[in-house]
């Protein structure tokens, strides 16, 4: 099947999906990022976010992936690295064929953002792949970000088994475990790290729980270690799947140590957890 035979159109068939999201929030206190503007800062967001700094977590499982190459989280490279990854899902789930929503400051400046996108099916295989190269080269042709480059023979040849040989897969076959039918994909849930404590995550998610239980669909993520997976079962998400990731053959000493568990986690429609209000 081809890329487009798994996903359901886009266009403005998440108008609806947007005021289902609104329902039940202070207005301003979350958006519909749309414009082109609004959705590069939503890429700088996610990936200050997913980077971490020396007094933030980074997001686990791409930390694991990028391994001691680039550990450190002041690294220019570094940054540069998760500007391209989360450029990638951006772009191919944003709009017009998802939704992004976006927690703005006191300043009117994003703060939080998380990206949803309505599937038909678990995404995978060749299908996946071609979507996958196809992003790359709109992020590249529309300069969301530009290819990371400072990197050793070495390290590139690690970084890219370790991302399209163990954590690719792998997140292919949890979420083809998880779910076979129609739902909603959650693919980044990011709050600036500088934004941290402001109730801004909280708030993301339960607009996303809403927006599922509208059409009475599931939801589904991944994330990584049991404390992040403990912040999603507030929100009525249960673990389905886990995996524990090991390194490509022939480069383990590239890694600290093995990853903490990746966790598949399933929201069924209407499902409710301990967070009622407003953690």
């Amino acid at each position: 099947a081809s890329d487009m035979a798994s996903l359901c159109d886009g266009g403005d068939a998440n108008a609806a999906a947007w005021e289902a999201a609104a329902a039940g929030e202070e207005s301003g206190a979350i958006e519909r990022v749309s414009t082109l503007e609004r959705r590069r800062e939503a890429v700088a967001v996610a990936s200050r976010a997913f980077c971490g700094t020396p007094d933030s977590q980074p997001e686990l499982m791409m930390d694991w992936a990028l391994g001691a190459p680039l550990a450190d989280r002041t690294d220019a490279r570094r940054r540069a690295v998760f500007d391209f990854l989360m450029a990638v899902p951006m772009v191919r789930h944003g709009p017009p064929n998802g939704l992004i929503l976006g927690a703005p400051g006191a300043n009117g400046a994003l703060e939080a953002v998380l990206l949803m996108r309505r599937l038909n099916g678990p995404l995978g295989g060749v299908a996946n792949t071609a979507g996958d190269m196809l992003a790359f080269a709109r992020v590249l042709a529309g300069g969301w970000a530009a290819f990371p480059q400072a990197w050793s023979e070495r390290e590139y040849k690690y970084i890219s088994e370790t991302f399209s040989k163990t954590l690719a897969p792998a997140l292919e076959a949890m979420h083809r475990a998880a779910v076979q039918r129609r739902h909603w994909h959650v693919n980044v849930a990011a709050v600036d790290p500088a934004a941290q404590g402001r109730g801004h995550g909280g708030r993301l998610l339960r607009a996303a729980c809403r927006v599922a239980d509208a059409e009475g669909l599931p939801s589904y993520l991944e994330c990584c270690g049991a404390r992040n997976a403990a912040i999603y079962e507030r929100y009525g998400y249960r673990e389905v799947a886990r995996r524990v990731l090991q390194p490509p053959v022939g480069f383990a000493d590239a890694l600290r140590e093995p990853s903490q568990p990746v966790i598949g986690m399933l929201r069924a429609p209407g499902a409710r957890g301990a967070a009622r209000g407003g953690a």
